[in-house]
């Protein structure tokens, strides 16, 4: 397919994965006017209610990929683990895949994303060491803990990380991961967890989001604010790394960057997702249907002081909630089945933002004191790395 093409309303997009993400592209290509043929292995997916087809085989069923290839002619990805040789298979055959399958089998695995974003890119990473058998733990630096081993490939949402103390505690961390390959990390003192989403296209125009304040809750992001409250040059800088990292890899697509703020004010990269993230679900997700059918001038935009809060259901007249079409939520307890985003103008005065243990009576508590003029109890906010927010 011409790089150049642009594929018109009522074509036919690919998708890879048939999950909660992807039932949210699916809806958002609907909207534009585009249909959706989803390739996932697992019945009833969340992505198949909403689509027109869904072809159920294994990401890399060569019979499967054929016939999703005789179908389309532009393709993504609904998660970042889809296995980058099927993602190539497709880009042999013709058809336009956001993102390349050379920048998917990056951030697939953590020792090959740290290399190329320090390396390659030219922006700063945590201090690690890539462990891939004992000799590598017997060989590692004290300076480097206490630390997190983490599993170089497949691990999310704090699956796959342990922290570690002691050379002794990394070995025995290796060993319970079954000895796959590994990366240990420095842990490192956290002012703040911030994510940017950059949007490029086959021309090499690049546009990035505002930065997104993220808190987690037992590995999981539980709440966003947007805008993030830094300074602006902060900002700059960390929109410029993501902006500089979508190029060294040559993307077409939308990329979120995770970013570590130091308490000295230093800026980090912690990993790329390359898929729609936590942090921002429902406006990136409508940029990724723009950039697989073409090389439009898709410019984002955010107007709105808020958060996303992926919890459960609130009726609140500023707050849209988003339901992710998974069957067997209440028996995955702890993890995501719907997210909202609310409108918090409240925000901009440095009042601190929703919790991740705030409940629906919570917001109300909080709507109702502000319409009344009554300031908000103050009330410390605790993020991942365990400071407070002021």
């Amino acid at each position: 397919m011409n790089a150049n093409e642009v594929l018109m309303p009522g074509e036919t997009l690919g998708l890879m994965g048939g999950g909660q993400l992807g039932r949210m592209f699916a809806q958002a290509a609907a909207t534009m006017g585009y249909h959706v043929a989803v390739l996932e292995p697992g019945k009833a997916c969340p992505a198949g209610e909403v689509s027109r087809e869904q072809i159920e085989t294994k990401y890399d069923d060569v019979a499967g990929l054929a016939a999703l290839a005789g179908r389309v002619k532009a393709v993504t990805t609904e998660f970042e683990n889809v296995p980058a040789p099927s993602l190539e298979y497709l880009e042999k055959a013709g058809l336009r895949v956001c993102p390349p399958s050379a920048a998917v089998a990056v951030t697939q695995d953590r020792n090959v994303e740290k290399h190329f974003v320090s390396e390659v890119a030219g922006v700063p990473v945590a201090p690690h060491a890539a462990v891939r058998s004992e000799a590598d733990v017997d060989a590692l630096d004290a300076s480097l803990l206490p630390g997190i081993l983490k599993t170089a490939r497949l691990g999310y949402d704090g699956k796959g990380q342990a922290r570690v103390a002691t050379i002794e505690d990394v070995r025995k961390a290796f060993r319970d991961f079954g000895g796959v390959d590994c990366v240990l990390e420095k842990r490192l003192s956290l002012k703040l967890e911030v994510s940017v989403i950059v949007a490029r296209n086959s021309h090499g125009e690049t546009a990035t989001f505002p930065v997104s304040e993220n808190f987690h809750r037992n590995g999981i992001l539980a709440v966003s604010v947007l805008p993030a409250r830094i300074d602006e040059d902060t900002a700059s800088r960390a929109r410029g790394y993501a902006a500089k990292i979508a190029q060294a890899l040559n993307y077409v697509g939308v990329l979120c960057v995770e970013l570590f703020i130091l308490e000295d004010g230093t800026i980090l990269v912690n990993e790329l997702a390359p898929r729609p993230h936590n942090s921002r679900h429902d406006r990136r997700v409508r940029h990724e249907p723009v950039r697989t059918a073409g090389p439009h001038d898709g410019r984002p935009s955010a107007r709105l002081h808020g958060a996303t809060l992926p919890r459960r259901d609130a009726q609140h007249p500023r707050r849209r909630v988003v339901r992710r079409g998974r069957r067997q939520a209440r028996a995955r307890l702890g993890r995501r089945h719907r997210h909202s985003r609310r409108q918090a103008p409240h925000l901009r005065q440095g009042r601190r933002p929703p919790r991740p243990q705030d409940g629906p009576r919570d917001l109300h508590r909080q709507d109702r004191r502000r319409s009344h003029g009554a300031r908000p109890r103050s009330r410390p906010h605790p993020s991942s790395s365990g400071t407070e927010l002021r």
